[in-house]
């Protein structure tokens, strides 16, 4: 069977969420079983993997919340004075979107690294840097200090390690967005098996631009296994110079309780057959 991608014959509301459902049968093929119950924004619903594909795509509700209306609720929650219900309507509102990574990005910082739920959070899916120094990759320990604020003490900044099958790293790792640039744009030397060139990237996926926004994604290579290993690094704080109210509130709120700029190193890996099979795809 051809594995030429087909486009859709309606067009999808880029506002909205859609679900893929697939027909289940003997003759389903492994693109459309993987496919199946996934939610996508509009402009993020895929082509048909083959022609004659008999999914389908429906049009997805979660309380009636929409893109718009939750960017329209961001600068509403911002204008909130007590910083406490700020978080919690910031949260809740992640929540029902179902920006998972944005919800426990936003409680590391909120809440600390010790509350018990981000402990929790923190076992499962890693590890913490306790110094910047630790990270014995001088590389990305540089990377890091130009990353930070000026005002912060460099020496107090923590960190974590994503292994590459948290959730952080799963939500980048189907990203087609992160594997054009990673997989597609480094084709030749990957084929080669040489490292990949370092790349920065600003998520238009709106769970991932919230939980990570511009990243700088290092350390591409082949290893041993013919996995593709990339190291994809981040300081999660609110720049002065991002005049949008709910970064403005919230740079106050990390200035005035001196919340925590914390950095993150998010482990993303494809098997050979995986980043292969992206390279035939896109």
């Amino acid at each position: 069977m051809s594995k030429c991608p087909i486009p859709w014959d309606k067009t999808f509301d880029k506002d909205k969420k859609y679900i893929w459902v697939s027909e289940t049968g003997k003759n389903t093929c492994d693109d459309c079983k993987s496919l199946d119950g996934k939610i996508f924004w509009g402009d993020k619903v895929p082509l048909r993997p083959h022609p004659n594909c008999k999914c389908e795509v429906k049009e997805y509700s979660d309380n009636g919340i929409t893109r718009k209306v939750f960017n329209y609720s961001l600068d509403k929650v911002s204008n909130i004075k007590n910083d406490d219900i700020f978080s919690f309507a910031l949260v809740s509102g992640a929540e029902i979107m179902q920006y998972n990574e944005a919800t426990n990005f936003w409680k590391l910082w909120y809440d600390g690294f010790d509350n018990l739920e981000n402990i929790k959070y923190i076992q499962k899916n890693g590890y913490v840097f306790n110094t910047i120094n630790s990270i014995n990759n001088p590389d990305i320990e540089r990377k890091i200090y130009e990353l930070l604020p000026k005002y912060v003490d460099k020496k107090q900044v923590k960190g974590i390690f994503f292994y590459d099958y948290s959730e952080p790293a799963l939500s980048i790792k189907k990203d087609e967005q992160f594997q054009k640039l990673v997989i597609c744009e480094n084709k030749n030397r990957l084929l080669l098996q040489k490292t990949g060139k370092e790349k920065v990237l600003e998520f238009s996926d709106l769970n991932l631009y919230l939980s990570y926004g511009n990243v700088y994604i290092m350390n591409i290579f082949i290893n041993n296994l013919k996995e593709l290993s990339v190291l994809v690094v981040d300081v999660y704080d609110f720049n002065d110079n991002d005049k949008r109210k709910i970064v403005q509130r919230a740079n106050k709120i990390q200035k005035e309780k001196e919340k925590p700029v914390y950095f993150t190193i998010t482990n993303v890996k494809y098997s050979e057959q995986e980043w292969k099979n992206i390279l035939n795809r896109l």
